[in-house]
């Protein structure tokens, strides 16, 4: 029995370092994938298709080498229901922007987020509602010229 439980404790020791490693290898992955595939930037129109991918592998690979390098002072935790909570919401906002779109189903998801689970005050919400439709309209909608899915509901709509 002290065998089992010593050689569980030796799993979980070498099981800790699994999602750090493929962190970063997705992001070493996808960041030559970008790179190779896509535009980066172009001079005359600023930043490319791959753009926006790239930096988001260079950032896995950054956080990735963080939590490696915390796995030594970690303590396993445990899961319980309200871990679920995020993975089951973010499906909702990826499934729902195929009925009302993506823009509209971030804001919502972002909203109730801050209102019902972080129970934010109205002025921080406002303020991180701002902030947020600033980043996902201004930045990525308007300057980088990314399509968000629009939904059936918008297709109905506009025809």
């Amino acid at each position: 029995v002290m065998q089992a439980a010593s050689g569980r404790a030796k799993n979980k020791k070498k099981t800790k370092y699994l999602i750090p490693v493929a962190v970063i290898a997705t992001g070493i992955f996808f960041g030559i994938y970008t790179y190779t595939h896509y535009t980066l930037f172009k001079p005359s129109q600023g930043p490319g298709d791959g753009f926006l991918p790239f930096i988001l592998s260079v950032l896995l690979v950054i956080v990735g080498l963080f939590d490696l390098r915390k796995c030594g002072e970690r303590k396993t935790g445990t899961i319980t229901k309200e871990n679920w909570l995020i993975v089951l919401c973010v499906g909702a906002v990826i499934a729902l922007s195929y009925l009302i779109g993506m823009v509209p189903c971030i804001l919502i998801f972002a909203f109730l987020w801050l209102k019902l689970k972080e129970k934010c005050t109205w002025k921080e919400t406002i303020i991180s509602m701002v902030v947020i439709v600033i980043l996902v309209v201004g930045i990525f909608a308007v300057w980088m010229e990314i399509p968000f899915p629009e939904g059936l509901l918008y297709e109905m709509i506009v025809g």
